[in-house]
């Protein structure tokens, strides 16, 4: 798993881990998202640089009976728009779940997503949205290919 430096297109080795209380409590400075409320419903993770600890981005997940619920993602604000400084570091979040929906779920995944960014889901990382609501869902053939984009053997 790796993020990709936008400006010099380096590799750089990342890992996602479970935040400390202290991680959670200073996420407000990167993040707009209370990921301390986030995590009193959802499972939450980080991702950071190996050996580093700047978090890049938090995603929350809650299993239900069948599938896995990506309730949260969030980039720290130097991953967003243009000039962001890394790629990939929603794709590493996602595939992390992914693994996890693989586990347990048969690879089963649904997200609702906000309106604006329903295109960017499906054609990203082939979410199929249901209908005409906000609900998106990675059929196991697609996270399979999400998990096998993003961990390298």
């Amino acid at each position: 798993m790796y993020l990709l430096n936008c400006k010099t297109g380096e590799k750089i080795a990342s890992e996602i881990l479970p935040p400390s209380k202290s991680d959670l409590k200073s996420a407000n400075k990167n993040f707009h998202f209370d990921w301390n409320e986030e995590a009193r419903k959802a499972e939450v993770y980080k991702l950071v640089i190996k050996n580093d600890k700047f978090i890049h981005g938090f995603i929350g997940i809650i299993p239900e009976q069948d599938h896995l619920v990506l309730d949260l993602v969030e980039l720290a604000s130097i991953n967003i728009g243009r000039n962001k400084l890394y790629e990939r570091v929603a794709g590493n979040l996602i595939a992390f779940a992914g693994r996890i929906a693989l586990d347990q779920f048969d690879g089963y995944m649904m997200m609702i997503s906000k309106s604006e960014l329903i295109e960017h889901y499906s054609n990203r990382y082939g979410f199929t949205q249901l209908r005409s609501t906000q609900k998106l869902i990675s059929y196991p053939s697609n996270t399979k290919i999400l998990v096998a984009s993003y961990y390298e053997k």
